[in-house]
This record gives C-alpha cells, sequence and structure tokens, in this order.
C-alpha cells in the first residue's frame, strides 16, 4: 500500500510539471501582450546625405488585444490587422487585414522591450526606437459641473430651475438673492441618476419621480465634436476635454456626488439663456 501510495505521489508530481510547462509560455505570452497594449511612439531616418537632410519620419503604433494599427512605419504605413507577440523568439507578426481585393500580408518583427520603451527591428535591419505614451481609457476625468436648484419637471418635460444674482443694497451688510427661473428643454438631455455603484441613465418619467421639490440637481453641458476645434493628425485626433456624460467622467460624478442626485448633460448651445 505504501508503495502505491507513492507511485501516486509521482504521477501527481509529473502531471502538475507537464502542465506548468504547457502554461508558462502561455502564461509569458499573456504577461507580454499585456505590456505591450497602449500606444506607442517614435521616429526612423532623417540624417544627412550628400549634403540632403533628411527629416525623420514619424511612427506610432497602437495595441489593444490581438489588434494592432500602425502608421508611419517603413512597408507598413497605415497598416491595421492581428498583432501576435511570441516571448519565445522575441518577434511580432502583424497579419494585415484584407481591405476590398487587396489580399492580407504578414510582417515580421524582432523586438528588445521595457516597460516603457520598444525596438523593433524589420527584415532589413533597420530598428526603430518606440516610446510608450502615458494614456488612461477610463480614469477620473475632469467635469465641468453646475449645481442648482430645481423645482421640478414640468409636463412638457421641461427642468426648472432657479438660479440667482447676489445683490446689495444702500449702506446695509446684508447680501439679497434675486431669483432667475429658467426652463430646459430635456429631449436632447442625456439624465442620471448617482446610485450607490455608480450613475444610472434613467428616462425623464424616472426623473420626475426621483426629483424632491426644492431639491439641487446637477448640470452640465456636452460640446459639439462637429464644430468644436480639434486637432487632428494622421493617427491621433485630440478632442479636447471628456464630455460629461462619457464613462471616464460619469466614474468621477459617481464617486462625488451625493446618492440621490439627478444629473443632466445638455447640448452647449443651451448653456446660454435664451433671450
Amino acid at each position: 500500500m505504501h508503495a502505491n501510495l507513492l507511485r501516486l505521489m509521482f504521477m501527481v508530481l509529473v502531471i502538475a510539471n507537464v502542465c506548468a510547462a504547457e502554461d508558462g509560455p502561455l502564461a509569458d505570452r499573456a504577461n507580454v501582450a499585456k505590456q505591450f497594449e497602449g500606444v506607442w511612439s517614435g521616429s526612423w531616418g532623417g540624417g544627412e546625405s550628400n549634403g540632403t537632410v533628411f527629416q525623420p519620419v514619424l511612427a506610432e503604433m497602437l495595441i489593444r488585444g490581438d489588434k494592432i494599427e500602425l502608421s508611419g512605419f517603413r512597408a507598413a504605413d497605415r497598416l491595421w490587422g492581428l498583432v501576435k507577440i511570441d516571448p519565445a523568439t522575441k518577434t511580432i507578426k502583424v497579419t494585415s487585414a484584407r481591405t476590398g481585393a487587396s489580399p492580407s500580408k504578414v510582417i515580421e518583427y524582432k523586438y528588445e522591450a521595457t516597460p516603457k520603451s520598444l525596438t523593433l527591428t524589420d527584415s532589413d535591419n533597420v530598428s526603430i526606437l518606440l516610446q510608450k505614451r502615458q494614456l488612461d481609457l477610463n480614469p477620473l476625468a475632469d467635469v465641468r459641473l453646475e449645481l442648482v436648484a430645481a423645482d421640478g419637471i414640468n409636463d412638457e418635460g421641461h427642468l426648472q430651475i432657479t438660479e440667482y444674482s447676489a445683490l446689495k443694497f444702500g449702506r446695509t451688510d446684508a447680501t439679497f438673492y434675486e431669483p432667475m427661473i429658467r426652463a430646459f428643454k430635456t429631449s436632447e438631455a442625456s439624465i442620471f441618476l448617482c446610485e450607490e455603484n455608480g450613475l444610472k441613465k434613467i428616462t425623464i418619467d424616472e426623473a420626475r419621480k426621483q426629483h424632491q421639490p426644492a431639491s439641487p440637481v446637477a448640470i452640465a453641458y456636452r460640446s459639439d465634436l462637429d464644430s468644436a476645434s480639434k486637432e487632428s493628425r494622421e493617427f491621433q485626433t485630440r478632442l479636447g476635454s471628456p464630455q460629461p456624460d462619457s464613462d471616464a467622467a460619469l466614474k468621477m460624478l459617481g464617486r462625488t456626488l451625493r446618492v440621490g442626485t439627478l444629473v443632466f448633460v445638455f447640448p452647449a448651445r443651451l448653456a446660454i439663456p435664451e433671450p
């Protein structure tokens, strides 16, 4: 019986070692792939030849999951497709997506990596040094917010709020506040309710049931991306401040506002009162 127990323990150890050997490369590949995820930028070329000065070429790369986009690379300008990273051979294999009648092609790079830099060497032995850009997919984004007293939501779906102007009269030290009633059409608004676990999007009817008379609400304005000034390059477009109803902004609001607060996000044009 003792011998059988020893044989059983030996078989368990052998199986465990085999599984570890099989899982090891997979785990390494997953860790490397996660390290490579993000946006990288660098340049190649440039210098002087026979009195002619050549400007370096800007190159950028985006990796997210098994998807990749390249811009400005030698023989791979504006290419997108699938990426496979092999830490055993230290290679990156890019398979381009087929577009129309164009067949897919495969490009392979050797790589040397650190947490924030990546050197890729192509089949012609030309290397490019890339730096990882400091970017975040879901931060606690900044939000411009107004907190106002709301009288309610009428039958036409208009949010009625009260804004105040501060006034002083004569020689008194007292400050008086003059109310101004405004009404916002909610047909183009996004409405959220602050709950324990974050903000939940709700309908105008649900908002009407949640609101208590003379309770404060939060108001933010969504910019129009079509009319807003945008800084565009071939590979990226800078859109400006985060939209108040984006996931990143809602994450900030969910951690800041009191549970039960209603948040109304209106188009930017409604920020200016109508005459």
